[in-house]
């Protein structure tokens, strides 16, 4: 049994009245198989509710840190009062990475680094929008946050082939690689994973009351939208393509809930509800606020269909979707953008469709095949990506983890192979 720290971004998906997003599921899909192989694990957090350590699913000890305190090993190693380390994980996101790499190096202790998505992608995708200014303050920030993690990590993981790619070009780069050590073998893909109680057959669940509120039933036939206002989601397609179904649809209606939307966020729900515009018909769309206490998969249970619409941007090339595979749950076949990996794969087994191009008229006809399935051509759908679940549970994509733990190794020393690098001339200050 080994004694792990892992540092991510909070809450907790399990802590009570948790907003979901990508990089809190990426914490639980390290942290649990990690704890059910025996191992005591300890987390520190960001935006978690947790502030004082606390047991959290099976895990030893919780806390949760400002950005300025998870960034120093000090005060992290003081908040969870954690035994003494055999191995440090950095998961999800730039920061928890790079306080992951600072403890590393203070405690000169393996240190596995996994980018769930590009940063510098993602950054690019924040300033490709209209009227955001490139912020060469925040990018060079970005940057040396990620230089941390890829300088310390001893093994890296990404969420896609396609982004372990482009780590092991950042690697390399750094120089690590030039002396001895193969990064492809030390960088590998780790892909959205799913608890193993989603790949489990259940009956439907009770008809939430948030939707009987809106008026809707179980009878109702309604569209889902959900997820985080993300600044790589094509807002202003979808908005156009639903108002024209919505339009063109007699007794479809929408439910809409999205995240939290603040700053860029709230920029991009407007232009959402603005292209839906005056087509929608009256009292057709309906809004969940993301802080109403209902479960998405109640939400997701009951709905007709889906609709996920990428920008063609590097990061929606690079990353992934966790929300696809919370679709196929329940059999929902969603119509979407086909830029991901994750999107490619689920079209092509047919369990996703691919959206269309061109006009609202022509570009609607997979949204309106999808809603006029049968119940026996849903069931197989779902029987079908049930199976597929099976394949990515949070168990089965950390196997090369939980494999690496037990005996954690570190990556090469570089040697004389070095000394013409990138990572060489910043260590002697020519950067």
């Amino acid at each position: 049994m080994s004694s792990i720290l892992v540092f991510g971004i909070g809450p907790y998906p399990t802590e009570a009245g948790a907003a979901v997003s990508g990089p809190t599921i990426r914490l639980r899909q390290f942290v649990e198989p990690l704890a059910a192989a025996g191992h005591d694990v300890s987390i520190v957090m960001l935006e978690s509710r947790v502030r004082d350590a606390v047991e959290i699913n099976g895990v030893k000890r919780a806390a949760s840190l400002t950005p300025r305190e998870i960034l120093e090993p000090w005060k992290a190693l003081k908040a969870v009062a954690t035994p003494p380390v055999d191995a440090v994980f950095g998961v999800g996101s730039m920061m928890p990475v790079a306080a992951a790499a600072r403890m590393a190096v203070h405690l000169d202790k393996p240190c596995w680094i996994d980018y769930f998505g590009d940063p510098l992608a993602e950054f690019h995708a924040g300033i490709s929008r209209p009227g955001v200014k490139s912020d060469l303050v925040l990018r060079d920030h970005i940057w040396r946050f990620v230089r941390e993690g890829l300088t310390a990590g001893d093994r890296f993981s990404a969420v896609s082939m396609r982004q372990r790619d482009a780590l092991l070009g950042q690697l390399i780069l750094l120089g690590k690689g030039t002396s001895g050590a193969t990064p492809h073998a030390r960088a590998i893909t780790i892909p959205c994973g799913v608890p193993e109680s989603w790949t489990r057959p259940t009956s439907d669940p009770v008809f939430p009351s948030a939707l009987s509120e809106l008026g809707l039933g179980p009878d109702s036939t309604y569209l889902y939208v959900g997820g985080s206002w993300t600044p790589w989601l094509d807002e202003t397609r979808m908005g156009e393509l639903l108002g024209h179904l919505l339009a063109t649809e007699p007794g479809l209606e929408l439910v809409v809930r999205g995240g939290p939307a603040h700053d860029l966020a709230g920029h991009i729900r407007q232009n959402f509800f603005a292209a839906l515009g005056a087509k929608a018909p009256a009292g057709a769309v309906h809004e969940i606020d993301p802080r109403e206490d209902v479960a998405e998969a109640d939400l997701l249970a009951y709905a007709s269909g889906t609709l996920l619409l990428d920008r063609d941007l590097p990061e929606s090339h690079l990353g992934s979707r966790n929300r696809l595979l919370a679709f196929l749950r329940w059999g929902l076949s969603p119509v979407i953008s086909t830029h991901s990996e994750l999107a490619s794969e689920l079209v092509a087994a047919g369990l996703a469709t691919a959206a269309m191009a061109g006009d609202p008229v022509r570009a609607v006809l997979p949204i309106r095949q999808v809603l006029h399935r049968t119940s026996g051509e849903r069931r197989e759908l779902r029987r079908r990506g049930l199976a597929y679940l099976r394949g990515v549970t949070f168990e089965e994509t950390l196997k090369p983890v939980l494999e690496w733990v037990e005996n954690p190794g570190r990556w090469p020393q570089a040697g004389d192979g070095e000394k013409d690098t990138l990572i060489a001339k910043w260590r002697r200050g020519g950067m």
